[in-house]
């Protein structure tokens, strides 16, 4: 039985898949399955894959690389590997961040040990004017800690810092949400998140979140991509309303509402017509701690006063 199941979708990626790689390889865990799904890259990202992997041939056994017959966006790529890891647990790394050698060794003892559906990571964002640190403040999350403390700050919904038992996504059925790219991730973990039994962390930046590429996804912000978490904060509110005591949930949900609406108004600029995206979530401005003061008066401004 393999151990763990290492995820990568590969997109336009050349001048960074290198470090991915060889970071990757690398790993002291040995029962480690690689699957590099190929999403139609029109690069030479996979030719680059294939020459660094013969520097590791004890791998070679190990990774699989598969091929999207057209592009399908990042989403649906990371099932297109999801559907064939045999690992115990599975991990998703982006191909153009990087990850420190002993990450899943460390992390994968971690979740035998403490019979973990999840195991958290920290991590760090790399940036071209500096670096940020990402820290939890806990050691062990549950829902009074994580979702319902409204923690859903970066390293809190990001799926690259966490080891995840494969099983809780079969168990509970649980996918990315057709059409939907932008904020994918954070639609999986906060179901994983709600799921899990025990999450526990593991207090070391092991992870390079990569903001020096200017063509991931994240760099950009479409009309389209906005429409996509507008429409993925009402996929999570269906999902907590069948699943939970809604009312539990409603600050969550308003805050991936409140979240699609700050893109919005980066792209459109249209006050009126912001407000009239839930407007339900207004009430919570004051509750959303991944504003600053300033941020939070900024927007309840926006929400309250009055248009000419």
């Amino acid at each position: 039985m393999t151990n763990v199941s290492v995820i990568v979708p590969v997109y336009n990626v050349a001048s960074y898949i290198e470090r991915c790689v060889r970071s990757l390889l690398g790993q002291t865990l040995q029962n480690v399955e690689f699957i590099f799904v190929d999403d139609a890259t029109p690069d030479d990202s996979i030719r680059i894959l294939k020459r660094v992997m013969e520097e590791f041939p004890q791998r070679k056994p190990q990774i699989r690389i598969l091929h999207n017959q057209q592009n399908l966006g990042l989403a649906a790529t990371r099932f297109v590997g999801m559907d064939v890891a045999q690992g115990d647990y599975v991990i998703h790394c982006d191909s153009d961040d990087w990850v420190e050698l002993d990450m899943l060794e460390v992390m994968y003892r971690k979740a035998i040990a403490e019979d973990a559906d999840l195991v958290c990571c920290e991590a760090i964002k790399e940036r071209t004017d500096g670096r940020t640190l990402y820290t939890y403040n806990y050691d062990e999350e549950n829902l009074q800690n994580g979702l319902l403390a409204l923690n859903l700050g970066e390293i809190h919904v990001a799926i690259w810092n966490k080891l995840i038992r494969r099983s809780l996504f079969i168990e509970h059925g649980i996918r990315n949400f057709n059409g939907i790219n932008m904020g994918e991730d954070s639609a999986l973990t906060v179901r994983l998140r709600y799921y899990s039994k025990k999450t526990v962390i593991v207090h070391r930046p092991f992870y390079h979140y990569n903001r020096l590429n200017q063509q991931s996804m994240v760099a950009s912000i479409s009309e389209k991509s906005v429409k996509e978490k507008i429409r993925l904060a009402a996929l999570l509110e269906d999902f907590f309303q069948r699943n939970s005591n809604y009312m539990d949930f409603v600050h969550v949900v308003n805050f991936y509402k409140f979240d699609s609406k700050q893109y919005y108004i980066r792209v459109k600029k249209d006050i009126r017509q912001w407000r009239s995206i839930y407007p339900e979530c207004h009430k919570d401005i004051w509750k959303f701690k991944q504003l600053t003061l300033k941020g939070r008066i900024k927007w309840w401004v926006v929400a309250n006063m009055p248009i000419m």
